[in-house]
């Protein structure tokens, strides 16, 4: 049969459809007209740091709490900041963050008129909130428009989360929406598909190693950009590849560029300045403690690969679990100890990560 490992839920899903079975569901003092009855039922949310999250502010938004707390979770709190705006009133809800999360880019949007502009050049989480929330408004209909949008394979996730619970947007190209308002997110029963985020530092271990691992529970018509982990992993050289769509993609590559021979080239690198951590300068300063030279320069990541190079160290994880998981996979290239420090942090998407890294070891 030969080892096997089941794809983790994809937290992007989960927490989208989180949010949605919210709306679908019983809503204390909200003005917004009341869901349809029946009950909506999630399937393999999984169990990381920022779905647990998720699933906290749900649970306290049901319980009519006015302060609710996302933790970590960036998905989260840009989801959940324009969905309470609407439903009780700018203000009515505080939502509380941790860690790096309190540092990191924010949006101010005004909902006053009908046309409704937001920046999308920092995260389209921003633009996936208002997407979710604009809805359920009373009485209006909104055209909403994105400028410099960016990492737009997750805006059609969360369309396509929307349209399972009975949301209709009227897309009117990549950068403009038309959405009628006073609408009702429907109960339904939903499943969350792997998550390829996650599975792409398998997908890469399995190359660094040699090891066929039969990975399980992914859907290979997935709208999740990263699923773009297949157009690269079969290639030979050196990789050139725009991730401006896909910057979780990044960390995952930089492995897989370390043992090709020669100078990959990555675009999109400015979108990894905003993150868990700076993840640019977290790449440059781990991998080159293990041997591998990465240099960050305006957009565009150079991997300077040589498999010979890699060498065993102590590195820091920077708190990320993105980066964690990358310095994880490197390791398998060396049969020196790689230390990581703060590996702990993959509880934040992938609980199991280092328990299922082990397949790929020896004859684990």
């Amino acid at each position: 049969m030969g080892t096997r490992l089941t794809a983790p839920p994809s937290k992007s899903y989960a927490i989208r459809a989180l949010a949605a079975s919210f709306l679908a569901g019983p809503r204390p003092s909200s003005p917004a007209a009341a869901p349809p009855a029946g009950t909506t039922t999630l399937h393999n949310l999984g169990t990381c740091d920022d779905v647990r999250a998720a699933q906290g502010c749900v649970e306290a938004l049901r319980r009519g709490e006015k302060r609710i707390f996302a933790g970590e979770s960036a998905l989260t709190a840009r989801l959940f900041a324009p969905i309470v705006s609407v439903l009780y009133g700018d203000g009515a809800v505080e939502i509380e963050t941790s860690g790096s999360l309190r540092d990191r880019p924010t949006q101010k949007v005004d909902l006053t008129g009908e046309v409704v502009t937001v920046d999308g050049s920092i995260s389209s989480q921003f633009v996936s909130g208002l997407l979710m929330a604009l809805p359920i408004s009373i009485s209006k209909n909104y055209r909403l428009l994105i400028t410099n949008p960016v990492s737009t394979p997750y805006i059609d996730m969360t369309l396509e989360v929307m349209e399972r619970f009975g949301i209709y947007v009227n897309r009117l190209s990549i950068n403009e929406f038309q959405i009628p308002g006073d609408q009702r997110y429907v109960p339904t029963d939903y499943t969350v598909e792997g998550d390829w985020s996650a599975v792409a530092q398998l997908i890469v271990a399995q190359k660094v190693t040699g090891k066929k691992v039969m990975i399980e529970g992914l859907n290979p018509e997935s709208l999740q950009p990263d699923r773009s982990i297949m157009q690269l992993i079969d290639t030979e050289g050196v990789i050139s590849f725009d991730a401006t769509n896909c910057p979780d993609l990044i960390p995952s590559l930089v492995p897989l560029c370390a043992v090709r021979q020669g100078v990959s080239k990555i675009s999109g690198a400015q979108r990894l300045v905003h993150k868990e951590s700076n993840r640019a300068v977290a790449l440059q300063e781990e991998f080159a403690k293990i041997g591998v030279t990465v240099h960050w320069e305006g957009d565009f990541l150079y991997i300077h690969g040589c498999p010979s190079a890699i060498h065993g160290g102590v590195v820091s994880s920077h708190n990320d679990h993105r980066i964690a998981m990358a310095l994880g996979v490197a390791s398998l290239a060396t049969k020196e100890p790689v230390t990581i420090l703060g590996s702990n942090c993959v509880s934040k998407s992938y609980p199991k990560f280092w328990e299922d890294l082990e397949k790929f070891r020896g004859d684990a």
